[in-house]
């Protein structure tokens, strides 16, 4: 589990990064990241309805999410805000490929140290 500080929650801060924030794609995942002048990483999830009706689906899908994040923040450069946004396909790919997805992100971000 990710501690609370850690964790972006309120449309304040998700209209932040959705406005001002750079961004790239995958065919399966959205990154959005910003500056936040703090010494650590907050991080955002969205998987909306139209990943799965299922909540069951959705919240499998931020568990694995939230796990790969745990798993590389040592790995990660420190202050920055940084949220992943998942499409349909998302639901499709195993933990593996999510996780390769995820890490390809970080990579093409300069976001790994």
């Amino acid at each position: 589990m990710i501690k609370k500080i850690f964790c972006l929650r309120g449309e304040k801060f998700f209209t932040k990064i959705y406005q001002s924030g750079r961004k790239i794609y995958t065919p399966f995942l959205r990154l959005y990241w910003i500056n936040n002048n703090l010494e650590f990483n907050r991080f955002g999830i969205v998987v909306s309805l139209k990943v799965s009706k299922r909540s069951t689906k959705r919240n499998l899908l931020k568990r694995r999410i939230r796990a790969i994040i745990k798993e590389e923040m040592p790995n990660l450069r420190q202050g920055f805000d940084i949220l992943v946004i998942t499409n349909y396909k998302t639901i499709t790919l195993s933990y593996k490929e999510l996780k390769d997805n995820l890490l390809k992100l970080f990579y093409q971000a300069n976001l790994l140290k």
